[in-house]
């Protein structure tokens, strides 16, 4: 024999085909995948910069904070606003108003 046979040649076509095939849907599989992926790094990239500018407003508001009178609140401070501004009290407490 020499060369391949009828049958041998066509099984080897087939072959060859069935490879080309399957890599081609390798690689769609694979670009969609990169496509997508791309795409979800853009938004999480979008959401740290944002999440970023929030970090920096909240330092910011902190600074502003302790500069106030170089410590923040004091507990003390908080409650007197809390009771004052928004009539806050504890459970337990109990409140006496004079009669008019």
């Amino acid at each position: 024999m020499a060369g391949r046979s009828i049958r041998t040649e066509r099984a080897h076509k087939r072959s060859v085909i069935l490879v080309v095939i399957v890599t081609l849907i390798f690689v769609i599989i694979l670009s969609a995948a990169i496509i997508r992926l791309n795409r979800e790094n853009r938004i999480l990239i979008n959401n740290n910069a944002v999440i970023e500018e929030r970090i920096t407003e909240e330092k910011a508001k902190k600074e502003s904070l302790e500069a106030k009178d170089g410590k923040g609140l004091t507990k003390q401070d908080a409650e007197n606003i809390a009771r004052d501004r928004y009539d806050l009290v504890y459970p337990d407490e109990i409140i006496l108003t004079p009669e008019e």
